[in-house]
């Protein structure tokens, strides 16, 4: 019965990363200290290395290397390996690409709190003791929640400055360019506590100062044009619904065939906010749901199975998946 129902789908709801795309990434581009450079090779980062200050450099690393889910393991031949989500990998072969050393820079301080990645904050955070005795928060995550959450960053010369509206609109440009080649963006940024902290407290939410932006290279999986294109001349309309940016979503959404002339993309927040009569409207159309939720997930297969009685396949690998 579960082959014949598969076999009758009208419509395909599927994820993007490591579904539609390989899951193999690599740190491409970054934008730090107002740099914008291509790090897809060692002479790359090496370039990027000499030309944002040390300060920065230290911050970026101590940044990547504490606020991770990943590990970096020195294997019985004495080379690292490297350990963690696709994300995480490519993050910390960034940092190591810079001259990091992992295990020094984490020794250097004592970790106190972790608030892992999930697809609601879509941040994680950490808050780390200094040496002197002092707190500092780390965070990461969507690009355009973390900057939200900034106040400050570091100019060309690695000193904190306010974050004006003219560099708050240089970052989310930049955002923009990098989501619009496809690539995945993470902003990274801190926070000095200056008051204490205990690891019952929640880390903060906002008052961090940007460090940089990395642009993810994640490419589309051989055969996924095509199959896609059999699929629409079967009738069958594929659909992406992602956790991930939604200039990057639609980039990959077009590169796959997936998003039309006349389709729809819309975020995650504008479609929960719809009404009934309008999200019946905008579904048979829409074509990307970037920045969505599990919830908005399962509500968007719910009515395109009981409203508009579609036969609704789902492809996914993440946990976020699961609820559909």
């Amino acid at each position: 019965i579960a082959c014949e129902t598969m076999g009758s789908s009208t419509t395909i709801c599927s994820d993007k990363t490591g579904t539609l795309t390989t899951n193999h990434m690599t740190v491409v581009k970054a934008c730090i200290c107002g740099n914008i450079k291509e790090v897809g090779s060692q002479e790359e980062v090496k370039s990027l290395s000499r030309q944002i200050p040390d300060v920065a450099t230290k911050m970026l690393l101590q940044s990547i290397f504490n606020n991770t889910g990943g590990e970096v393991v020195t294997n019985q031949d004495g080379k690292l390996n490297i350990l963690g989500t696709p994300t995480e990998t490519a993050l910390l072969e960034f940092g190591l690409s810079l001259g990091g050393d992992f295990q020094g820079v984490r020794q250097e301080t004592k970790l106190v709190k972790v608030e892992p990645f999930n697809s609601t904050e879509k941040r994680m955070g950490v808050v780390i003791q200094l040496p002197a005795g002092g707190f500092r928060a780390h965070t990461k995550g969507a690009s355009e929640i973390i900057l939200a959450a900034c106040s400050k960053v570091l100019d060309s010369a690695g000193n904190v400055v306010p974050l004006d509206e003219a560099t708050a609109a240089h970052l989310t440009s930049t955002i923009e360019s990098f989501a619009n080649e496809s690539l995945r963006t993470l902003c990274l940024a801190y926070l000095d506590i200056d008051n204490g902290f205990s690891a019952d407290e929640h880390i903060p939410s906002s008052g961090y100062t940007c460090i940089g932006i990395v642009g993810i290279k994640d490419p589309v999986r051989p055969g996924v044009k095509e199959s896609v294109a059999i699929c629409r001349s079967a009738g069958i309309t594929v659909r992406m619904v992602t956790g991930d940016n939604i200039n990057t979503a639609k980039a990959i959404a077009r590169e796959c065939g997936i998003l039309t002339d006349d389709g729809l993309a819309i975020e995650g927040p504008d479609f929960r906010n719809k009404s009934l009569e309008e999200m019946m409207d905008l579904i048979p159309k829409l074509q990307v749901m970037a920045r969505s939720s599990p919830l908005d997930k399962h509500t968007l297969v719910k009515h395109l199975r009981t409203t508009l009685n579609e036969v609704v396949a789902v492809t996914g690998d993440g946990t976020n998946d699961a609820p559909i």
